[in-house]
């Protein structure tokens, strides 16, 4: 539950990130859901190694 609340602002910083450098137009929800799910793998990974890394 630690992780949760930093994996959540990383995953926003990384969308944002995202949107900045390429311009995204949705067809879908899917596209949406899909976005927002390869920045939370991206943003879990990244969290949970430098918090573990710490503790």
């Amino acid at each position: 539950m630690g992780y949760l609340i930093p994996t959540v602002i990383v995953t926003v910083i990384l969308n944002r990130m995202y949107h900045k450098i390429f311009r995204v137009t949705y067809f879908s929800l899917q596209a949406v859901i899909f976005e927002w799910l390869a920045c939370f793998i991206i943003s879990t990974w990244k969290v949970g190694g430098l918090l573990g890394s710490i503790l």
